[in-house]
Formats: structure tokens, C-alpha cells, sequence
């Protein structure tokens, strides 16, 4: 199936059950309760935001958790929404956490040593300057060094960029794995990733991530324009709009991994 077809379907399945979807839907309300909160014009309430903190993260986890529901759900070719179930998507949701933090730990720590090696060469082309605090405030706005500071700094961005694309597949691949065998070892494994990500190839999985990603960033922003509607907006954005893009983006990514790897 092409990924064209694969987010077609992504939409279908997303809109296959709204009571679910509502059910969802509350648990997203839940998972952005301070953004809710300050939506009705609540504010200045240290106490209230540090408990509704508290209950975002966890609620937070459980949407995670409920992504992997959906992505099993649709590798194993069921065509039914998975039933909420707080234990277990709580659990499922530190697990997808942990692959996710480790597989863009690599390319978060690449970029960074970029930044700073650049941010250092910028420094050092101010030479004696540098250390002194007067001439270096001047020398801040010498073009010389503001060319090579936003070349450097433009350097790491793309570099970063590219890494996080990269870094996407095998974690897409990952997560498919997680949610398919339910084992994190299964799910961290690079070399299997790697072979997941080439049977679908590096081209269409570019083309699927790429695609997501605008339909991602236009529902996202659909979402902030109504979350600006005084009071309701957040809610409505967190009870409609958080659920959708959440089980949509999953059930594509499980139709394109059961149709290219599986090849069911």
C-alpha cells in the first residue's frame, strides 16, 4: 500500500468510532488540564497548576500509551479503536518515553556539540577582543563575526534537522516493533529498525514523514487558531483536535508497517 493510501486510511480509522474518540478525547483534556485551566482565565494559583501539573503527566503518559494501543491495533490488521485502559497505557506510555528518549538521545547530543563547537569558533574569531567586555559588545556586531556566527549556528540547524529525520525512521520502526511484540528490547533494536525501515524504503518513509508532518502541522495549527476562542478554545482543541491527530497519525504508520514489512 502506498502512503498515500496509508494516511487515507489513517483519516478512516480515526473517525471509525467517536464515542471512542470522545473517550479519548477526555483523556486529552485531562493530559493538557493546566492549558485547560488557564483557558478560563485562571491564573497566579501556584498550588492548582503544580496538582494539575501533576495529573497533565500522567494523563500525558496514558495518551503515549494509548498511541502504542492504536499502532498494535493496526499491525496486527484489526480495524476496531483499542478500549482505554489506564494501567496498562500508563505502562505502555513510559515505555514508548524510554525508546523515544533513546533513540533521539543521539542526534540531540550530536547537535548540540555542533552548536557549541560553532558558537566557539564564532567566539574565538574575536580573538583578544573576546576578553574584554566593552570591545567585545562592539566586536558582537561586527559583520565578520556575524557572518561566521549565523553560518555556524545555520550549519548545526540543518545538520540537526537532517540527524532528527534519520533518527525518525528508526524510531517510527521502533515504535512499530514495541507495539508488535510489546517487548522495549525488540523496540531499541537499531539493527532490526534499520531492516524494518529498508523493507518499506528510505525514499517512501521519507515521503510518509514528510507527508504526516504537513497534515500534522496543519491540524496542530487548525487546533492553536481555535485554542485563541476565549475560555473553550483549549478545551475544545484538547477534546477534538488532540484525540484525531493522535489515533490518526498511529493507525497510518501501523497500516504502512503491516502493508510494506509484514506484508499482510
Amino acid at each position: 500500500m502506498g502512503i498515500t493510501e496509508s494516511i487515507k486510511y489513517g483519516f478512516s480509522y480515526a473517525t471509525s468510532d467517536y464515542q471512542k474518540l470522545l473517550i479519548l478525547g477526555i483523556i486529552c483534556v485531562l493530559a493538557s488540564l493546566s492549558t485547560v485551566v488557564s483557558g478560563f482565565g485562571i491564573k497566579n494559583n501556584e498550588s492548582l497548576f503544580a496538582v494539575t501539573g501533576i495529573i497533565a503527566l500522567i494523563f500525558s503518559i496514558i495518551v503515549g500509551g494509548y498511541r502504542l494501543s492504536v499502532l498494535k491495533k493496526n499491525v496486527e490488521g484489526a480495524s476496531d479503536l483499542p478500549d482505554l485502559n489506564i494501567k496498562d497505557n500508563f505502562i505502555d506510555g513510559v515505555k514508548l518515553i524510554v525508546l523515544e528518549i533513546v533513540y533521539y538521545l543521539i542526534p540531540t547530543i550530536i547537535t548540540i556539540i555542533i552548536a557549541v563547537i560553532t558558537v566557539g569558533a564564532s567566539i574565538a574569531s574575536l580573538g583578544g577582543e573576546a576578553l574584554n567586555s566593552t570591545a567585545n559588545e562592539t566586536a558582537l556586531l561586527n559583520p565578520a563575526f556575524l557572518g561566521t556566527f549565523l553560518t555556524g549556528f545555520a550549519i548545526a540547524i540543518i545538520i540537526g534537522i537532517i540527524l532528527f529525520i534519520i533518527f525518525a525512521f528508526f524510531e517510527f520502526m521502533g515504535a512499530s516493533r514495541l507495539a508488535k511484540t510489546g517487548s522495549l528490547s525488540e523496540g531499541l533494536s537499531f539493527k532490526q529498525s534499520y531492516a524494518d525501515a529498508k523493507s518499506i524504503g528510505f525514499g517512501p518513509l521519507l515521503g510518509w514523514i514528510i507527508l504526516v508532518g504537513i497534515i500534522y502541522f496543519i491540524i496542530v495549527l487548525i487546533g492553536s487558531l481555535i485554542a485563541l476562542i476565549p475560555y473553550v478554545g483549549a478545551l475544545i482543541t484538547a477534546l477534538i483536535i488532540t484525540p484525531f491527530v493522535t489515533i490518526f497519525v498511529s493507525a497510518s504508520l501501523g497500516n504502512l508497517y503491516k502493508t510494506d514489512v509484514l506484508k499482510e
